[in-house]
């Protein structure tokens, strides 16, 4: 399986998992709200304002109850949009690379890290490695993403680094999508690292 299967499969189980996690906090949160009668917790505030900001026709007494159904379509609506953090996306990338004995050790970045610096991963092979991967949270027009390829043009920060970018929303072609970036030697793509 290449990295871009495997880290969309990987995503949508994350999300799943963080779904039914939140679903399931939240519903507790709420029944502890309505059985000690408090209807100023943070939980209700949280349903109140979502029902004001898409302006759901239904009060907050018909809404609670079928938050607390068994059938989770009301409370996914309410808590069900997670995003992948970059904790995860890097957990991703080291768990796929493990398989092809890609192992990173744990040290401290010596980059100076700032707004739109890259994410750490760790060392191999005497090289500290930092990611970015592109996904459908933000597409190459993106403006965090122009600033970074910019940043990554420029070469001046990971001189010395090694840098996996991925463009996972466009099935991993860096080469055609960001060929500047594909020709620095600093940079290199999963396939690369994994001879696939």
């Amino acid at each position: 399986m290449g990295f871009v299967k495997y880290y969309e499969e990987q995503s949508k189980k994350i999300i799943k998992d963080i779904i039914i996690n939140n679903i399931t906090k939240k519903k507790k949160d709420l029944l502890e709200c309505i059985n000690s009668k408090n209807i100023n917790s943070p939980s209700i505030k949280e349903i109140e304002s979502i029902i004001n900001k898409f302006n759901i026709e239904y009060s907050l007494e018909e809404i609670i109850p079928k938050i607390l159904e068994e059938d989770n379509v009301f409370a996914s609506f309410f808590y069900g949009k997670p995003q992948i953090t970059p904790t995860y996306r890097g957990n991703i990338i080291k768990k796929y690379l493990e398989k092809f004995n890609v192992i990173f050790t744990t040290t401290t970045p010596s980059v100076n890290l700032k707004k739109y610096s890259l994410y750490y991963l760790g060392e191999y092979q005497n090289k500290e490695v930092y990611y970015y991967l592109l996904d459908k949270n933000k597409p190459s027009t993106h403006n965090e993403v122009l600033q970074r390829v910019k940043m990554l043009e420029k070469n001046v920060e990971y001189q010395n680094c090694l840098i996996i970018f991925d463009d996972v929303i466009n099935g991993g072609e860096v080469n055609k999508n960001f060929p500047n970036l594909y020709n620095n030697p600093n940079i290199t793509n999963i396939k690369s690292l994994t001879n696939e």
